[in-house]
């Protein structure tokens, strides 16, 4: 157990490990990837000891030359460096979240794992609040299932105003599904450490502190996610909605602490045109997940999307009833043997 009378960067450097998933859109240059890899290793030496950062390599063989050359200067500069891991096939940023939690978990010392962008946008400054408050849950809830994200303030600046919207109606989407759930084993959520910022988290901001625990259970719910449905792709598109749901249904405890961000992105996996079937999949996840029946989930889902902003709009209107089509056509097969077919209502 990490002695918390210690100054924070001393308990950082001793239970602290940190992987950067690294892929980069064909089309970039490498001077482009080292300014932006570089922006992400700076300062980290202040916070984890660099032997346990590792870098996994996710199918981009263009990166791997401008690794080894960061390597060699880390090297050169501070006479230590990081570890590299790279895999020749492209699993997505949950698969390789997967291999490198899988690969750090096998250093005992490590309590704590965290995750940060390659693309420079995760501030090492915001690392230690997200570890503090970690640390203090573990403390105060007496538990080993802790995850911390690092909340944006808001996401349509740096996500732009569609891509914004889609991530605000998922995590509502999440958290009813989830109220639900635990409501139907006599349970309810906790969200005493999240409440000071919105009723709802940030749960896929991409910067996270994870109990070494709920670092394993992240990656075994992936895996698993990717086995029982890949036609969801949930390696792509779910690397931050898996580990949340999993720890949270296991009975971990989730917080978040506010972090700083790009105004827009440098670099970006997200593919506009295919958005509405790219968060239908992870609106099909996560109700097929925690079971919940087709009717409900359907209610779930006609409750949220009047919320959004992009309801008011025709064009937006017309794209969320595509994905709710999308999403509804899912759940028509998964209700296809019950007594009870869901019907689509008319949606004004």
């Amino acid at each position: 157990m990490t002695d918390r009378t210690q100054p924070l960067s001393e308990q950082t450097q001793a239970s602290l490990g940190m992987l950067i998933p690294v892929w980069f859109p064909q089309a970039t240059a490498p001077a482009t990837m080292k300014e932006l890899l570089a922006l992400a290793l700076s300062d980290v030496e202040l916070f984890v000891r660099m032997e346990n950062v590792l870098l996994q390599v996710d199918g981009c063989p263009p990166a791997a030359p401008v690794v080894e050359e960061l390597r060699g200067e880390t090297e050169e500069r501070l006479g230590q460096t990081f570890e590299v891991s790279a895999k020749e096939d492209n699993l997505g940023k949950g698969g390789a979240v997967a291999l490198g939690f899988e690969r750090l978990l096998e250093r005992p010392d490590l309590q704590y794992l965290c995750i940060r962008d390659d693309d420079g946008d995760h501030s090492i400054y915001d690392l230690p609040h997200l570890y503090r408050l970690a640390t203090e849950i573990r403390a105060a809830e007496g538990a080993d299932l802790v995850a911390v994200c690092g909340r944006r303030f808001g996401l349509h600046r740096p996500l732009g105003f569609w891509r914004g919207e889609y991530e605000l109606i998922i995590a509502e989407l999440i958290w009813e599904a989830l109220k639900y759930a635990l409501a139907g084993e006599g349970r309810a959520l906790n969200t005493q450490y999240l409440n000071a910022y919105s009723r709802v988290p940030d749960i896929q901001s991409g910067y996270k502190v994870y109990s070494r625990e709920a670092a394993a259970m992240a990656v075994e719910g992936l895996w698993r996610a990717e086995r029982d449905y890949p036609e969801l792709q949930m390696l792509g598109w779910g690397v931050e909605i898996v580990p949340a749901v999993e720890i949270i249904m296991a009975g971990g405890i989730f917080g978040e602490m506010l972090r700083i961000t790009y105004e827009t992105q440098p670099v970006s996996t997200f593919d506009q045109s295919r958005r509405r079937e790219e968060y239908g999949r992870e609106a099909l996840w996560v109700l097929r997940r925690l079971r919940i029946p087709p009717v409900a989930a359907a209610q779930l889902l006609d409750d949220i999307l009047p919320h959004s902003t992009l309801y008011q709009d025709d064009a937006g209107r017309q794209e969320l009833l595509a994905m709710r089509a999308f999403v509804f056509e899912g759940l028509r097969r998964d209700a296809s043997d019950s007594d009870e077919p869901i019907t689509v209502p008319r949606f004004f």
